[in-house]
């Protein structure tokens, strides 16, 4: 076969998959297996212009992709557990994915931010994210050291909440 590859670029057209894995929050290094699974095709680059994402609901978007098996594992194979964190890249910064999937005390969302939203506050003001949470007071701080070969793959990082 010709042509097969890698498809990461968000340009290549083809078939792709978007799983979801289940770990156990007490013991890491615990993986229950799959608890959804998505198959999509792209096929068109096209659906990168404003018009067609602003006029196609969220099921017809390859966006569609971080939602879809989310709420249906939430749903039914994860409906028993006590509760669940779904965690996601910043492709997954949309509003569908933060308005729907979320549930009341068994379920919410961690995405890694793409974009510095406006919010609203709880006494009504209008701020943008990045600066509301700099204004958050610091409850902990978490370093990650990140090992490396050479200097370019060393990273600390740190967390705070």
């Amino acid at each position: 076969m010709r042509g097969l590859g890698w498809s990461g670029d968000n340009t290549t057209t083809g078939f792709m998959h978007q799983g979801l894995l289940v770990h156990d929050r007490e013991e890491k290094a615990k993986c229950y297996g799959w608890a959804g699974s998505y198959f999509y095709y792209r096929d068109s680059p096209e659906k990168h212009v404003r018009s067609y994402r602003s006029n196609t609901s969220i099921e017809g978007k390859e966006s569609f992709k971080w939602l879809g098996p989310s709420l249906q594992s939430r749903d039914r194979v994860l409906e028993q557990a006590e509760h669940s964190l779904f965690v996601m890249d910043r492709e997954a910064d949309i509003y569908e994915v933060m308005s729907l999937l979320p549930k009341a005390n068994t379920s919410d969302v961690l995405i890694r931010i793409q974009q510095n939203r406006r919010l609203k506050t709880l006494d009504g003001k209008s701020v943008k994210l990045y600066e509301d949470i700099e204004e958050q007071p610091t409850i902990g701080i978490v370093k990650i050291n990140k090992a490396g070969e050479d200097k370019k793959k060393k990273k600390d990082s740190e967390i705070r909440s």
